[in-house]
């Protein structure tokens, strides 16, 4: 089956799929997990203030891969969840000078 542009509809999700998987070597030695559409990062630091830059610098960095790739990052479906929540207050993670909404779980 063809597309309207003149591509076989399975070329589009064969580049999907292959565009997607070195995304990992956008940020070497993190934690990057896919499913289906959606993209989750697992960032560990020892104190607050080193987690909070950490996360600030892997999402700036992960969002220039999206750009570069011709993806695009949706601020409002993007979530932080903190674990443990007890320093939540501290943790305040960006994405183009917008704050990301803390949440305690994801669906």
């Amino acid at each position: 089956m063809w597309s309207a542009s003149g591509f076989h509809i399975g070329t589009t999700v064969v580049f999907v799929v292959c565009s997607l998987n070195d995304i990992c070597r956008a940020l070497p030695g993190e934690n990057v997990k896919l499913f289906a559409d959606d993209t989750n990062l697992f960032i560990l630091g020892v104190d607050v203030n080193t987690l909070n830059q950490k996360c600030n610098y892997c999402i700036e960095t992960l969002n220039q891969w999206f750009i570069a790739n011709r993806f695009h990052t949706n601020v409002d479906k993007t979530n932080v969840t903190v674990l443990p929540n007890t320093e939540t207050n501290d943790i305040c993670v960006k994405l183009s000078e917008i704050a990301i909404t803390k949440v305690q779980h994801c669906r």
